[in-house]
């Protein structure tokens, strides 16, 4: 248990994307992240 959760816990996401592998959507979800960063930095300066 404890080695499933230090795995988890160091890559969010990876127990489920071995479930449901969907590397395109997970490629989606990092740019949004990305964008939200930038624009929160855009907005901050």
């Amino acid at each position: 248990a404890d080695i499933h959760y230090f795995s988890y816990s160091q890559r969010k996401g990876t127990f489920g994307a071995r479930l449901k592998p969907l590397p395109d959507e997970v490629k989606k979800q990092r740019l949004a992240r990305l964008m939200e960063l930038k624009a929160k930095l855009k907005g901050e300066f």
